[in-house]
């Protein structure tokens, strides 16, 4: 990557320059875009979760069972700034937002199906719901989608996030179409994990040097 160009994005540098990195092993800056920018994971809900009383509540986060729902979760806490639930009953779900136990799925091999008709209506509502929600983040915000296509593949919720300038969606890299693959890499990218594309400033700039 030329020097004069954002280690994290590729996008040219200001003629003042970028920022340094903190990591010796990385020769370069990044732009104040990207470490300015906040990072939010939306991850898809899971079918494991806890046993609890009729009328018993847990944080959203805590409903969850699965070792692979687990591994979402931690990438997301350790490696982005926020994260929201994808969940099949309550479509867009804060982590904290208590809720009881449910049975639902967008998995039509499930079940646990919902129905194609209340798919839709899910689809349709939950992409009111990020529409809304993304509205108050900045524009730069890079959203990182950990959830299956049956949250989103349908076209509301494509089309809603694909007005955002930054999404990723690693689940649906060819190498990663297992779960074993896509908790393989997750692994992998907490273990390595570092923190450009965060908003903490502090951690990307050397001592002495590139903050403006």
């Amino acid at each position: 990557m030329a020097a004069d160009r954002c280690l994290d994005c590729d996008s040219r540098l200001p003629p003042e320059g970028g920022i340094e990195s903190a990591f010796s092993r990385e020769d370069g800056q990044y732009c104040q875009d990207c470490v300015a920018t906040p990072r939010i994971a939306l991850v898809g809900c899971g079918s494991a979760k806890q046993d609890l009383d009729d009328g018993e509540t847990v944080p959203a986060k805590d409903l969850y069972t699965s070792p692979y729902f687990s591994l979402k979760r931690e990438y997301a806490e350790e490696c982005c700034d926020e994260w929201q639930i994808l969940s099949a009953k309550h479509g867009l779900l804060d982590p904290e937002t208590e809720i009881e136990h449910y049975d639902a799925s967008l998995n039509p091999q499930s079940d646990s199906y919902i129905g194609d008709y209340e798919a839709g209506v899910w689809a349709v509502e939950t992409a009111q719901s990020l529409s809304v929600w993304t509205s108050l983040k900045i524009p730069y915000t890079h959203y990182v989608v950990l959830a299956g296509e049956d949250y989103v593949g349908h076209r509301h919720i494509e089309d809603e996030l694909d007005r955002h300038r930054h999404v990723a969606y690693p689940f649906r890299r060819d190498d990663l179409g297992g779960i074993g693959d896509q908790q393989g890499w997750l692994r992998e990218q907490i273990d390595n994990y570092h923190p450009p594309g965060q908003a903490d400033i502090e951690h990307f700039a050397a001592d002495g040097g590139g903050e403006r």
